[in-house]
């Protein structure tokens, strides 16, 4: 076995589904799924993930830079559910961050874009990450409104100093009868098809406002659902 391959990316990116489809693969290499808080700093060639699904926004490529400046391949995943003119807009912005660099090979349905290409990269040098604290938390929930929710996910944004980095849950929403997964990044939120409800919303949240965090999402219950949120550092 060939040494192991540091996947990077933001959170929320797909770094887990797609060391998923690697192995699934039976690839013979060793694949580590690299953790906010983590050193780039590891020896080993680093593949930065980038979730094409957002637009490549100032917020999103500034937190993103560290990561690309580490890389020696990026990927950007979720290229099925963009068109030509985003993943232009990502190359353009991906290639300005990396003085030109690389290109960036895009993957559809969490494929591997050229293996044999990537493999042969050499580990860059590893900068100083200075993303901002991150406060994790899991919200327990029954029944939502999911309009509701998310209009208080991305108000709360828009109108407090949070910002929210990772979010994911499958719950129980009043519009639909299956469970819905929800589903969020720096680059934005979307939801799709749910295997089975777990109750839980788990955020990954900077500069936390818990009063306005609890009483935006108490909004988005379903009505009559009247029950504790408990905000729950993981």
């Amino acid at each position: 076995m060939s040494e192991p391959i540091l996947i990077a990316g933001l959170p929320g990116c797909g770094k887990s589904r797609w060391i998923a489809a690697r192995e699934a693969e039976g690839a013979p290499f060793r694949w580590i799924e690299w953790q906010p808080g983590q050193s780039l700093d590891t020896g080993c060639p680093v593949w930065t993930l980038v979730d094409l699904r957002g637009e490549p926004t100032d917020t999103v490529m500034e937190a993103l830079q560290p990561l690309l400046a580490a890389s020696c391949a990026t990927i950007g995943v979720f290229a099925e559910e963009t068109d030509v003119f985003r993943q232009s807009r990502w190359r353009e912005k991906i290639r300005a961050c990396k003085n030109g660099g690389d290109p960036v090979h895009f993957s559809y349905y969490m494929q591997a874009p050229f293996l044999d290409e990537l493999l042969r990269c050499e580990p860059e040098g590893a900068p100083v990450l200075s993303w901002p604290t991150l406060h994790p938390f899991r919200v327990q929930m029954e029944q939502v409104v999911l309009e509701h929710l998310l209009f208080v996910l991305q108000g709360l944004e828009a109108s407090t100093a949070m910002r929210f980095w990772r979010v994911r849950g499958v719950l129980d929403t009043l519009e639909y009868a299956n469970p819905v997964a929800v589903e969020g990044s720096l680059a934005g939120l979307w939801t799709h098809a749910g295997e089975r409800v777990d109750g839980q919303l788990h955020l990954l949240v900077e500069n936390p406002d818990l009063s306005a965090l609890e009483e935006g999402l108490r909004a988005a219950l379903a009505p009559g659902r009247d029950m504790d949120i408990s905000l729950i550092p993981d």
